[in-house]
């Protein structure tokens, strides 16, 4: 069975200055398969034909490299304008689209998602967890490793370590299994609470997720974010019918 990778793309990066345009969907190659990618509502498409915006992509590949595709990465359109106005602006709202490499090549996984969703309820029904260790101290350390030494490898400013790692799986329905992630980010003028709903899952052979980020400072927001990745996911599996 697949293992389900849980590579949190570089969340604590200032976003670079780039012109982004609102888009439905955008569409996106993995593996030969070509896949329908529903840009959320309320935010706007990254696009890589600037050269601020190839600048992070650039920046997430190497963080993601062997590991994910970056297929699409998207941010609150009025944080965006903001961000436009004062380059200076953190944006708090904002996700991204990610294939994930199996073996680090781009495999189409022999498994279709139903059988995925349940080899995780079978998983947690024989209380093994995930049979990842996502939960454990172990990984957790391991996460915190792995994101402090891209943000050294960084070629573009950002923050200067990571700490605090919590994860876990927090929901499953027929379209996707999703995972809370939580994470304090430090920069020079603050640290910030990271927080994050992962939504993982395969859409006709590409195992796809996608990672909505927001800060901890609003109220009631994983309850939020999980609603929002559930209509994402919902939306990804029918915007592209077997």
């Amino acid at each position: 069975m697949h293992r389900t990778i849980l590579i949190i793309t570089l969340m604590c990066v200032q976003w670079p200055l780039a012109i982004a345009q609102q888009q439905e969907s955008v569409i996106r190659s993995f593996a030969g398969r070509q896949v329908r990618l529903a840009i959320p509502a309320g935010y706007c498409l990254m696009g890589r034909d600037n050269p601020q915006g190839r600048l992070y992509y650039e920046l997430q590949e190497k963080g993601n490299q062997g590991i994910n595709v970056v297929a699409a990465m998207f941010a609150d359109c009025k944080e965006w304008k903001i961000r436009q106005e004062d380059p200076s602006h953190r944006i708090r709202r904002h996700g991204s689209y990610l294939f994930q490499l199996i073996d680090g090549k781009e495999t189409l996984a022999p498994y279709s998602r139903e059988n995925f969703l349940q080899e995780i309820v079978t998983q947690e029904s024989k209380d093994q967890g995930l049979g990842l260790g996502l939960g454990s101290r172990a990984y957790k350390e391991e996460l915190s490793l792995r994101l402090n030494r891209k943000l050294k490898e960084a070629d573009i400013p950002t923050a200067s370590s990571v700490a605090q790692i919590n994860l876990g799986l927090v929901a499953i329905d027929g379209y996707a299994a999703f995972y809370g992630f939580g994470v304090t980010v430090n920069y020079i003028r603050e640290s910030p609470r990271i927080n994050s709903i992962v939504a993982s899952t395969i859409v006709n052979g590409v195992p796809v997720t996608i990672n909505l980020y927001d800060d901890y400072s609003s109220g009631g927001m994983f309850g939020r974010l999980l609603n929002e990745q559930k209509r994402n996911a919902e939306s990804l599996v029918k915007a592209n019918p077997k």
